[in-house]
C-alpha cells in the first residue's frame, strides 16, 4: 500500500481534471398568489432561494380542481398538466443563493373551484 500523495490522472499533460466545486446548499419555498376578475384567472409564484447555494432543479405542483387548462405566460418555466395536476420545472438557470425567480400562469376557464395545493418539492407554498 502506498501512503502519500495522490497521483493525478487525466487532463491534459498530467494535470487533474474536475468541475468547479458546489458550494452552499439550497433553501427554497415559493409564494403562489392569484387574482380572479373579468378578464379571467392569473396565477403567480415566487420561487425564493434563502440558502447559501443555487438552485438549480425544483418543482412546483399545483392541484386544478376542474382540470383547466392551464397556459405560462411569463417566467423560464416548463409546465405538464394530467387532469388536475400541474406540474412546474424550471427550463433555465438557477436560482441564486439569497435570490428568486417568478413565473406566471392562466388558466383557459375561470374556474369554479379556485387552484390550490401548491408546493415547492413537497413543501407547502405560502
Amino acid at each position: 500500500m502506498r501512503i502519500g500523495k495522490p497521483t493525478p490522472t487525466g487532463g491534459h499533460g498530467g494535470q487533474p481534471t474536475s468541475a468547479a466545486p458546489i458550494t452552499g446548499t439550497p433553501s427554497l419555498s415559493a409564494r403562489y398568489s392569484y387574482a380572479l376578475d373579468d378578464s379571467g384567472y392569473r396565477g403567480s409564484v415566487q420561487v425564493v432561494n434563502s440558502g447559501t447555494g443555487a438552485a438549480v432543479d425544483w418543482t412546483v405542483a399545483l392541484t386544478v380542481p376542474g382540470g383547466e387548462a392551464v397556459s405560462v405566460t411569463s417566467g423560464s418555466v416548463s409546465m405538464s398538466q394530467a387532469g388536475s395536476s400541474v406540474t412546474f420545472r424550471p427550463s433555465a438557470g438557477s436560482v441564486r443563493a439569497g435570490g428568486s425567480v417568478s413565473f406566471g400562469f392562466t388558466l383557459d376557464t375561470v374556474p369554479a373551484i379556485v387552484p390550490g395545493g401548491c408546493a415547492i418539492d413537497g413543501v407547502a407554498c405560502s
